[in-house]
This record gives C-alpha cells, structure tokens and sequence, in this order.
C-alpha cells in the first residue's frame, strides 16, 4: 500500500496558518520559532493544559501534553524531550542523510523542518481548570485503492 506522505498531510504549523487564510477556527496556539515564545505562552496558556507538537509528527515522543500550571520549565522540558527523540532517531535512522544540525540546529528553539506548535487542550477553551465536552476534532478522510492509488476526500 502506498502512503501519504505525511510532511504534506500532517503539518500542523500548516494547517492553522490555512485555517486562519481560510477562516476556519482553531484552538489557540502559539509557533514556537524563538525563546521569547516560551514566555508567552506561559502568559497566554499558563491555567489551562496545553499540547506540545513537533510539526508533522503523528504521536509518540514529539507530541506532549503540559498539565496547568504551565510553565517556562514544564514547556522547555517538553522541548529538550522532543530534543533528544529526534536525535536519537537521526541516529538510528538514515532520513536519507540528513544530519540532525540541518533538521533541528543545536542553537535553534525549535526544529528547522515546520517548527513546534504550542496548542491549548480544546476541552479547557473558556479558560476554566474544568474540561468541557469536545464537539469534534480535525481529521482527514480518504479512499485508498487495492492499486496503490489514493483519494483525500476531505480535511474536517
């Protein structure tokens, strides 16, 4: 079976950039790109949980879930943790010869490759520390053929 390729249909710093182009809403967020950043999503998110995503990951290590309070020290933890996951891999994996330097520079807050998104937890969205009902959440639907070939009906 032939996949998507998933740095095209799993960009999360993509998605809420053509969720504002388009007018879609999404749940607040912050693009990690610089330190200053930390700072203020401690200042936007620091009573409610928040989601730490690598940005075109599907699970694992590079997404993490930062209870309330949110902190400088909880979101830069998330970050060396995410640090450390993508190093290992460039270890262990080929990615086609490129260094860990060029993905995510030693210097660098966030990777080079799409970035971090800092993403407060939808069912915390009236600020209150009590979760709310989730109404529905993004996914993507499509036909895959018995020949390889794929269809992306829609992104919802």
């Amino acid at each position: 079976m032939q996949t998507s390729d998933s740095y095209l249909t799993n960009d999360k710093v993509g998605f809420s950039s053509f969720a504002n182009t388009y007018g879609y809403s999404v749940c607040p967020r912050i693009h990690l790109r610089k330190p200053s950043d930390i700072e203020l999503a401690v200042e936007r998110f620091k009573g409610t949980p928040v989601w730490v995503k690598y940005s075109h990951a599907f699970g694992g290590d590079l997404l993490m879930k930062v209870d309330a309070p949110v902190t400088s020290e909880k979101l830069h933890g998330a970050v060396q943790r995410m640090y450390r996951a993508v190093r290992q891999a460039t270890k262990v994996n080929d990615y086609g010869g490129v260094t860990m330097e060029t993905l995510w520079p030693h210097d660098s807050i966030s990777p080079a490759c799409g970035g971090i998104t800092i993403d407060q937890d939808a069912r915390y969205l009236d600020g209150s520390l009590i979760a709310g009902k989730v109404i529905c959440t993004g996914s993507n639907l499509m036909t895959l053929n018995s020949d390889g070939t794929a269809q992306v009906r829609g992104y919802f």
